[in-house]
């Protein structure tokens, strides 16, 4: 079943062309879950607060698998010092959410700092307001608690989007960053261990 004015096209819902050439479009789906729950999974929707700084920070939202289970999981900061972690039915992981140490918004990515089948979250904080200087590093394993060696501090804060990647091949992931030096970027391993990057 498609929300109002959508078509189904090869099982998919699909706002019809001629909707569109008309200056048309087709009814917001956020708009009608609240008159049709049968577009929603079980559990849906989660009710979150926003942040105090989601006005000047994009929302992070990841799914991946975090726990030994084969479905996915949906990782979310609402802007604030608060991550989320939910099940695919909506019920909230185990150990989840987590209050990071900091007050800014953190900028998050999934990444494989053990090894197994599940995956670690990472967490770049900007420090306190007041102390712009300091900041946090974060790795929460699957049940919510930082792994050995995590926390770790940083001089400057985490400005963009980290991203993921194994860099020399042993088989972990390191975590790359860049923070307020636009010259070199920064990349941290699973040990907590940080070195800088000539760009």
């Amino acid at each position: 079943t498609c929300p109002p004015s959508y078509q189904k096209v090869d099982g998919a819902c699909v706002c019809p062309e001629h909707l569109q050439d008309n200056g048309e479009y087709c009814t917001d789906w956020a708009a009608t879950v609240t008159e049709g729950a049968e577009y929603l999974e079980p559990g849906f929707p989660l009710i979150v607060e926003l942040g105090a700084s989601h006005y000047y920070n994009p929302l992070y939202s990841l799914v991946g698998n975090i726990d030994t289970d084969p479905q996915l999981e949906i990782i979310f900061n609402p802007g604030g010092p608060i991550i989320y972690a939910w099940n695919h039915d909506g019920s909230p992981v185990h150990g989840w959410p987590r209050i990071t140490s900091t007050y800014m918004p953190g900028k998050q990515v999934l990444a494989n700092f053990d090894g197994g089948n599940d995956l670690e979250v990472f967490s770049g904080q900007q420090g306190l307001a007041q102390e712009q200087a300091k900041c946090t590093l974060q790795a929460f394993g699957s049940y919510g608690g930082n792994l050995p060696g995590w926390p770790v501090t940083c001089n400057l804060s985490v400005r963009n989007a980290p991203i993921a990647v194994d860099l020399d091949n042993d088989g972990f992931d390191e975590v790359i960053y860049e923070d307020q030096h636009f010259d070199f970027v920064k990349s941290v391993d699973r040990f907590g261990q940080i070195k800088s990057h000539s760009v």
